[in-house]
């Protein structure tokens, strides 16, 4: 499978949109593209519908970019995890770091929700 990534801007949240596998090739990707453009305080939405497979290396680049975020006033959300790595990172502690939304309308949802 190839990979992709779209990053764009909707309703205030930086919205990062991942197709493909997320390894050790491709974590650093999309971490680079998601901290080249977010802003101060700003929540970034990580569309992970269509990603199939996740390795350590991409758990390592989401620790690192719910670190990053936190330390500037924002979160990471995670949109349309598979059910398969929700139950990964579910075991190894990590999901407690990541709202989840079944899909990116939902994420932003929960964001506002939590503002009331």
């Amino acid at each position: 499978m190839s990979f992709a990534i779209v990053v764009r801007v909707e309703e205030g949240f930086l919205v990062a949109e991942v197709a493909g596998s997320i390894d050790g090739r491709t974590a650093p990707e999309v971490q680079q593209r998601v901290l080249d453009r977010i802003e101060q305080s700003q929540d970034v939405i990580l569309a992970v519908s269509g990603v199939p497979y996740m390795s350590s290396a991409g758990f390592r680049m989401l620790l690192l970019l719910h670190r990053t975020l936190s330390a500037r006033g924002g979160k990471l959300l995670l949109a349309g995890l598979s059910e398969d790595i929700q139950d990964t990172m579910e075991t190894t502690g990590f999901l407690q770091y990541f709202p989840l939304g079944a899909d990116v309308a939902e994420a932003m949802s929960l964001v506002r929700a939590a503002a009331m």
